[in-house]
C-alpha cells in the first residue's frame, strides 16, 4: 500500500497540464486521500539531497507544493520501483479483518492478480492478504539498509521514527514516513522509509527467542508482584498494534504487576506509565525488557530490584530492593539488602542482568 515515506508518480492529467511529476507521500489515510508533496516555493523536491527530509517537513508556501490526491491516481515512482514486500518483512495490515495486526512475510503469490501474501503472526498463518492492503513497519532497533538517496548502500539501525508533516494536535500518522537511522559509522540520517529496506537475515538472527514457557519470562517469579520496576517496550513483532503502541516502542517507563504473572493472564496487557509523558498505556508483559540500571534515589544511593540469580545461580533474593555498592569491569555488581533483618555488612554479587531498576528508590 502507499503511505507516508513512499515517492510516486503523478500523472499530468492529475496536473492540469503541468506534465507528469513525482513527489513523496507526507500523510495519507485508509480512505484513499494521499497528501502529495512536490516542491518547496515551486522548486522541485531534489530526492538526493542530504537535506531531503528538512524540505519535506517546511510549511507549503505555494499551493502547488503538496496536493491532495487519491490513491487510485498515483503510482510508485519509476526510479524506486514497486514498494518492495520480501520475504521475512514486517508488515502492519492496513484494511480488512486482520486490520493492524503486525505479521511477518511468508509467503508472495505474486502470480496471482492482486498479488496476495501469506503471513505469520506468531505461528499463526494469515492467508490471502492482498499486496494492496500492508504496508512495512519499521520500529526502533530494526537492521536497515538504504537503497536509495543521499546515503545509498550505507547500512545501520533505525533509531526512531517520525511523521513526515506537521499534524493537527491529537492526529497522528501511522505507520510513521521518517525514519531516524544510525549509520554503521556513528552517522545519524533522516530518510523517508521508502528508502529503506529491512536487513532481514540479521533481523531475524537478532531477535531474541520468545519463550515457549510463561515460567522461562523475566516477570514470571511469584516475587515480583507488587514491585515496581523500570521497563523498556520492545518492539511489538505480533498481534495488533496501535497506533499509541506504535509510538511507545523504545521508550521507558514503569510497571507494577497486580498478581503473579501466569499462564492465563500472559497475554493481559499491564499498565506502563511512561517517563516521558507519565501517560499510562498497555502493554502485553512479552514486550516488556528490564532496565538493568539502578535508580539513584534522595541520599545518592543507586537503588535495584533483584529479578535474577546470584553470580553463584542462587533465585532466593528476587523481588528484593538493594543497593548497589560496586561493579567490575565484566558487569557483576555487589549489592546490600534493604532488610532489616539483613547484616547490612554483607555483600551479595550479582550479574548486571539480574538487576532492575526501579523508582522506589527509598532506604
Amino acid at each position: 500500500m502507499l503511505v507516508a515515506g513512499c515517492r510516486v508518480s503523478v500523472p499530468a492529467s492529475v496536473l492540469q497540464g503541468a506534465g507528469p511529476g513525482s513527489g513523496v507521500i507526507v500523510d495519507a489515510d485508509v480512505k484513499g486521500a494521499c497528501w502529495v508533496r512536490r516542491s518547496n516555493n515551486g522548486i522541485p523536491l531534489d530526492m538526493t539531497k542530504t537535506t531531503l527530509i528538512d524540505d519535506l517537513l517546511l510549511t507549503a508556501e505555494d499551493p502547488r507544493d503538496e496536493i491532495l490526491l487519491d490513491r487510485s491516481c498515483i503510482r510508485p515512482h519509476f526510479i524506486n520501483g514497486p514498494i518492495d514486500i520480501k520475504l521475512g518483512d514486517r508488515v502492519v495490515i492496513m484494511n480488512g479483518h486482520h486490520h493492524k495486526r503486525v505479521a511477518r512475510v511468508e509467503r508472495i503469490h505474486s502470480a496471482r492478480q492482486p498479488p496476495m501474501l501469506t503471513l505469520l503472526d506468531d505461528r499463526i498463518p494469515i492467508h490471502s492478504v492482498a499486496l494492496c492492503n500492508v504496508a512495512r513497519l519499521f520500529l526502533p532497533g530494526d537492521p536497515v539498509k538504504l537503497n536509495y538517496g543521499a546515503y545509498a548502500g550505507a547500512r545501520g539501525k533505525v533509531e526512531g521514527t517520525f511523521a513526515l508533516r506537521q499534524l493537527q494536535e491529537g492526529l497522528h500518522q501511522f505507520p510513521h514516513g521518517g525514519l531516524r537511522i544510525l549509520l554503521n559509522d556513528g552517522t545519524k540520517v533522516d530518510v523517508p522509509t521508502q528508502f529503506a529496506q529491512l536487513d532481514v537475515k540479521i533481523l531475524v538472527s537478532s531477535n531474541p527467542a520468545i519463550p515457549i514457557r510463561v515460567e522461562d519470562h523475566w516477570l514470571s517469579h511469584p516475587s515480583l508482584s507488587g514491585v515496581q520496576l523500570h521497563v523498556r517496550i520492545a518492539p511489538i513483532l505480533r498481534g495488533r498494534i496501535s497506533e499509541t503502541l506504535a509510538r511507545a516502542i523504545g521508550k521507558e517507563g514503569v510497571t507494577v504487576l497486580t498478581e503473579p504473572l501466569t499462564p492465563y493472564n500472559f497475554s493481559t496487557p499491564l499498565t506502563v506509565s511512561i517517563n516521558e509523558t507519565s501517560r499510562k498505556i498497555r502493554v502485553a508483559a512479552e514486550w516488556l525488557l528490564p532496565v538493568h540500571e539502578p535508580t539513584n534515589n534522595e541520599r545518592g544511593d543507586q537503588i535495584a530490584v533483584v529479578i535474577g540469580e546470584t553470580s553463584e545461580g542462587n533465585k532466593m533474593y528476587i523481588g528484593r530492593h538493594v543497593i548497589v555498592v560496586s561493579a567490575d569491569a565484566e558487569g557483576r555488581k555487589e549489592v546490600l539488602l534493604l532488610d532489616e533483618d539483613m547484616d547490612k555488612g554483607t555483600t551479595i554479587e550479582f550479574p548486571h542482568t539480574s538487576l532492575c531498576g526501579t523508582p522506589t528508590a527509598t532506604t
